[in-house]
């Protein structure tokens, strides 16, 4: 049990070392973003699917509430793009309000605030995860009654909880 915990922890602690020590998080922002993007385009534009079917006011809303990015493009133009130019305007639309928001704050002080940002969402989200996985750990030798090994099923969904930690942790960086 202990060894999955050290792993996660090694994990958590490397990213809050390079925030701490980095000099910039605008690789780790550009990272976050074409993931976080990459996740609303695939969620609303599944391959294949008719241009009709797509819920576009969704979807706008979406990239709204992620990146405080408003898209301005109609059903009629959206039938227009091919899959990697849709890919390519939203990623360049969610770029421009980036760099607006690096112009009006400030370079520096934009890094900063990144920093700082990031470093309370690793150590709240740690912190819960923390509890998460105490609660597992008190339930998971049930398993055993149920014919299951306590110890693969600790790793499985200790796995899990851990990726949606992860994933936590870049929506609610980028989204702030």
């Amino acid at each position: 049990y202990d060894d999955v915990m050290n792993k996660q922890r090694d994990i958590i602690y490397e990213l809050r070392n390079r925030a701490l020590h980095d000099p910039s998080l605008e690789d780790l922002v550009q990272e976050y973003i074409g993931v976080l993007a990459g996740n609303i385009l695939d969620e609303f534009f599944g391959r294949g699917m008719p241009h009709d079917d797509i819920d576009l006011k969704g979807f706008r809303e979406a990239v709204f509430l992620q990146f405080s990015t408003a898209l301005f493009i109609t059903q009629e133009q959206l039938a227009q793009f091919k899959e990697d130019e849709l890919d390519r305007y939203v990623l360049e639309e969610i770029n421009k309000t980036y760099k607006a928001k690096e112009q009006h704050i400030g370079p520096e002080k934009l890094r900063n605030i990144e920093k700082w940002l990031y470093l309370r969402i690793l150590d709240e989200t740690w912190k819960d995860h923390l509890l998460d996985m105490d609660h597992l750990r008190e339930g998971i030798g049930l398993r055993g009654y149920a014919q299951q090994d306590p110890l693969r099923e600790y790793q499985k969904e200790a796995y899990d909880l851990f990726l949606n930690l992860v994933d936590r942790q870049k929506k609610e960086f980028i989204e702030k």
